[in-house]
């Protein structure tokens, strides 16, 4: 139970009964002494008892770079900015409109970015992040660390490129970004309703343990890929979509995915030999034995075209069941 002995060594805790508080930093020194570290000679990193994350304020219509972003009145007016001041498991909150194409820093691990706005991600007086004026021709934004979280921000990325391009290539330049969060986010393709063009979601390398969460994907050419012709480092591993809305786009969902999880979305699209070929495909390039877990998803296609032929592609020893929209019941065989 909380504040007792084994809960407190569980979550990292100081047992409320030593101190009388339940604070981290007294934790780490107290449970590094009995389990004696002092006598031992274990390492200890005492500058982590007094290290603060790190907190960086963007405001594009206010800020202004060459300020320390540490407060509202002190913000910086680019994410690039941001970036140079940002630190490891720290924070960048975002208001306003943001165009540019940037490349999260190396070195630097867990960073949370927060558009600041109430409600869910939106045009109008939310936060949006647009390619630039004269467009970069490049992702819009490209994390290379890993555990990167990306919450609250509309996208809408230039044609032919992504949104957020999360790249594993595991070498000095891109090291690896997996274990990153995307959630309550909204990716929209640059023709807007009309067209389908651009990236939401693009793992490039086959990043491992990601998580993309309560999202809108409209009006894309890929809501969620990792493309042929990426660095090939590995398939996806173990990463999770769920809880996502799907609709508008050519291809929804396309990965070569292992041991992943894709629960409870909702695909708007039926099936469209050109306009929609894709709807879960996670043996996109190679079939990969993946045994990914395909459950609790709203299709919009009737059960006879939830086939391989029809955009819905399991990799070997996948479990899938899902709604269609002519019976009550889940269809719980795999596509065929």
């Amino acid at each position: 139970m909380p504040g007792s002995v084994e809960f407190s060594q569980i979550n990292g805790q100081v047992p409320i009964e030593v101190f009388g508080v339940d604070d981290p930093a007294i934790a780490q020194a107290y449970f590094y002494v009995t389990r004696g570290g002092f006598r031992d000679g274990l390492a200890f990193n005492f500058a982590r008892l007094f290290t603060q994350p790190s907190i960086v304020w963007v405001d594009t219509v206010n800020g202004a770079d060459g300020r320390n972003g540490a407060s509202p009145e002190q913000a910086v007016a680019t994410m690039a900015a941001a970036f140079a001041l940002a630190s490891t498991n720290g924070f960048i909150y975002v208001t306003g409109d943001v165009r540019e194409h940037v490349t999260a820093p190396l070195g630097v691990y867990g960073v949370k970015i927060v558009g600041i706005t109430g409600g869910r991600a939106r045009h109008d007086h939310g936060v949006r992040w647009r390619p630039a004026a004269v467009a970069g021709d490049a992702p819009l934004l490209t994390l290379r660390e890993q555990g990167w979280e990306v919450h609250n921000v509309l996208f809408v990325p230039q044609n032919t490129h992504s949104a957020i391009r999360c790249w594993r290539a595991e070498d000095a330049v891109h090291p690896d970004s997996s274990h990153f969060i995307v959630a309550n986010c909204k990716f929209i393709g640059p023709n807007d309703i009309g067209g389908a063009q651009g990236i939401g979601v693009e793992d490039w390398g086959g990043n491992h343990h990601y998580l993309i969460q309560d999202c809108e994907f409209n009006d894309l050419e890929f809501a969620i890929v990792a493309p042929a012709g990426s660095p090939g480092i590995a398939a996806p591993l173990r990463d999770t979509i769920q809880r996502c809305y799907f609709e508008s786009n050519k291809h929804d969902i396309c990965m070569d995915m292992s041991k992943g999880r894709v629960l409870d979305n909702t695909f708007r699209t039926a099936y469209h030999v050109t306009a929609h070929p894709n709807t879960i495909n996670l043996a996109y390039t190679s079939d990969v034995t993946g045994r990914n877990l395909v459950k609790g998803n709203s299709l919009a296609d009737i059960a006879t075209d939830v086939t391989i032929a029809h955009g819905y592609k399991p990799s070997t020893g996948d479990t899938w069941r899902n709604q269609v929209t002519n019976t009550a019941a889940d269809i719980v065989a795999v596509p065929i």
